[in-house]
């Protein structure tokens, strides 16, 4: 984690007031600290996927050692209402824990009961775990949240949520969270909520797993899945002080072309949470998309009723494994087929180890090399299925038998397999 000198700018008010505003930028590299939430539902049928968990979490952070990190967890848990995991309670406010072994021995006392009335506060609960703990600026900020629910939402006529999740986007975009969410096909609550759960995650930079009943992911596959996502982030994070007697307009970070930055750069300061405020932080969390370049010029431009208040520098960062191709190796990117020859439809699998890059896409070819079906992605949420991803084709009835080819590319890489079709 690196820190840059301070930048004081000072102007004169028309009222003759001082003001002093105040940046500290600290940009996070890839082996810097991470901080993971658990955002689990616990209503009665979520014991199986809190005991999924429980046995899987030391493995997660005995794995983020391996891999250099620093980390600490926490939870917040929700069915109608949410509960936030304090583990220091001498300390003010809500404080994680460093220590797996605490973690994992109050998950294994987390029971699941109730939820009779269909819908949870999914959204209010992760509100909670953003808005309430003592995330570190210039750490990773990840949260995984599950559930097998639609979920309640301010004026439903139950009571139980304060928080809309067009909110809850508009927060975590400023912090810089980085969401992933797994999930069963919702009942009841908000019209959609599966495309809600989908759109926080893919806008955040997160992912989405199926959960339950419909083709479930263990959680080993989740967990090391996410380990290895978040291998490939960072943050930059600025804290701005001094800001007492301003009225806030924006904030832009700018340059940068190397980096996708989730959400937008420029983040509106202008709404209530930010009228009489001394302190902000704000984030923004990206993945590095080349060409990979070191000492790559940054700014960060605020506006303000009275001026407009400049942050620069440079970031030195470590180019991740792979960022070339997408994939550490060719023996982690395969096809198979099955039946094959086959007469009616082809069951396709695609291993992917988790890398750089996401969606893979799948093209059937016929030998004159004219593409006859492009496949849906392998999973919601664009992000591979942990280890792999099934799909099934059946060919249209005006295509003939013969040898097809099956083409699966991530990034610069590419792997096919050949089938044959026998009518």
């Amino acid at each position: 984690m690196r820190k840059w000198t301070i930048l004081t700018l000072t102007v004169l008010s028309v009222s003759s007031v001082l003001f002093a505003i105040d940046f500290e930028t600290i940009f996070r590299d890839l082996d810097d600290p991470v901080e993971v939430v658990f955002v689990m539902d616990t209503s009665g049928s979520m014991g199986g996927e809190i005991a999924g968990v429980r046995d899987n979490v030391i493995g997660f952070a005995e794995a983020l050692e391996d891999s250099g990190y620093a980390y600490r967890f926490g939870a917040t848990t929700f069915g109608d209402g949410t509960n936030t995991w304090d583990f220091d309670t001498i300390s003010p406010g809500f404080n994680m824990t460093p220590d797996v072994d605490t973690f994992r021995a109050q998950v294994a006392v987390t029971g699941a009961t109730g939820g009779a009335d269909i819908e949870e506060t999914q959204i209010d609960g992760i509100y909670d775990a953003a808005t309430l703990y003592d995330w570190a600026p210039g750490t990773l900020h990840v949260m995984i949240m599950f559930t097998n629910s639609g979920f309640h939402y301010p004026g439903d006529g139950d009571g139980f949520s304060d928080v809309t999740h067009e909110e809850l986007m508009t927060f975590m975009l400023a912090r810089g969270f980085l969401l992933y969410t797994s999930y069963s096909t919702a009942s009841g609550g908000y019209p959609h909520s599966d495309s809600i759960y989908d759109l926080i995650a893919d806008t955040t930079g997160g992912c989405s797993f199926d959960l339950g009943s419909r083709s479930p992911t263990s959680w080993d596959t989740i967990l090391n899945y996410v380990r290895g996502d978040i291998m490939n982030y960072y943050s930059l994070t600025t804290r701005i002080t001094g800001l007492a007697g301003h009225n806030l307009d924006e904030i832009e970070l700018e340059l940068l072309p190397e980096f996708t930055t989730f959400g937008t750069r420029v983040i509106d300061l202008s709404g209530p949470e930010y009228v009489g405020v001394d302190e902000i932080y704000i984030a923004w969390t990206m993945h590095l998309t080349g060409p990979p370049a070191v000492g790559s010029p940054y700014s960060i431009a605020l506006q303000t009723d009275i001026d407009e208040y400049l942050d620069y520098g440079e970031l030195d960062y470590k180019t991740p494994l792979g960022i070339g191709s997408g994939i550490n190796s060719p023996e982690d990117f395969t096809i198979s087929a099955f039946p094959n020859p086959f007469n009616s439809a082809v069951i396709i699998s695609l291993s992917v180890i988790p890398g750089l890059v996401r969606n893979p896409e799948i093209e059937i070819y016929d030998l004159n090399g004219r593409i006859v079906e492009t496949l849906a992605p392998l999973n919601k949420g664009g992000c591979p299925q942990g280890t792999g991803g099934i799909l099934t084709w059946q060919p249209d009835a005006s295509l003939g038998s013969g040898v097809y080819l099956v083409r699966a590319r991530l990034g610069e890489e590419s792997t096919s397999k050949r089938i044959v079709y026998l009518k």
